[in-house]
């Protein structure tokens, strides 16, 4: 008894050109693909199976690679249909990529601006989390801004903002990874506003010494008597005062 085959379902060139989206059929030279689908019976009357379209229309293909797909496939080389529309589609990935290192890139100037305790809690974090995890989901859906909005949001923080960040943070890091090697909350906030944030690499604390010349160059510049910020000399006041007990400790 012979064995029944069915044929591959097979998409045509039309059925391609119409599930394309608007950045591609907003391209100036989409209308030369239909033009050439029109004027061409070997076109129409070509078609591709999954795996071509997916070649195609994803795109995998290189165009160096083009030459090979087509005696593949047997498809027809002339006129140029599929060497335009995969130009068109490369050329869209190259403008996404471009686009995206763009804002990439602004997005880390933005993160450089943050304070340099907020930096170095941020790097302090990861680095705990990476020894858990090496992939640090927490880190990279929390505290890497993953967008303009979310840098330029977090860039407007002042430094309660921060301590309640990272208090959220922080607990749900320790809810994620149960036996996660952190510092107490409270001391990592402390070091944070003292711009002294835990080494990255050892999670060595802050030491005495340094704790008192932050806390000094910070009381200048915040200090009531000079003009400074009453609630924010509070806030350093009592960070070095936590990071003091945690060092006696």
């Amino acid at each position: 008894m012979r064995r029944s085959t069915r044929a591959r379902p097979t998409i045509g060139l039309a059925r391609l050109l119409e599930s394309q989206g608007p950045a591609i059929r907003n391209d100036r030279r989409y209308a030369e693909l239909g033009a050439m689908l029109r004027d061409s019976a070997r076109l129409r009357s070509a078609a591709l199976n999954k795996t071509a379209y997916v070649l195609i229309n994803e795109p995998r293909l290189e165009l160096r690679h083009l030459g090979d797909f087509l005696e593949t496939y047997r498809l027809p080389a002339q006129p140029p249909f599929f060497k335009l529309l995969l130009s068109i589609k490369w050329d869209r990935q190259k403008s996404l990529a471009s686009r995206s290192r763009d804002r990439e890139s602004r997005i880390a100037a933005i993160a450089e601006g943050f304070p340099p305790g907020v930096r170095g809690l941020i790097a302090y974090l990861a680095a705990a989390e990476r020894r858990s995890n090496p992939s640090a989901p927490f880190w990279k859906a929390e505290l890497r801004p993953g967008t303009l909005k979310r840098a330029r949001k977090m860039a407007s923080f002042g430094p309660s903002d921060w301590i309640s960040f990272f208090e959220d943070y922080i607990e749900r890091l320790g809810s994620g990874y149960r036996r996660i090697a952190l510092a107490d909350t409270e001391i990592l906030t402390a070091s944070m506003l003292l711009d002294c944030a835990p080494d990255p690499s050892t999670g060595r604390l802050p030491s005495a010494a340094t704790v008192r010349a932050q806390y000094k160059r910070l009381s200048k510049a915040c200090h009531p008597d000079l003009g400074g910020d009453p609630a924010l000399f509070r806030l350093i006041s009592r960070a070095r005062d936590t990071l003091a007990i945690g060092d006696r400790a």
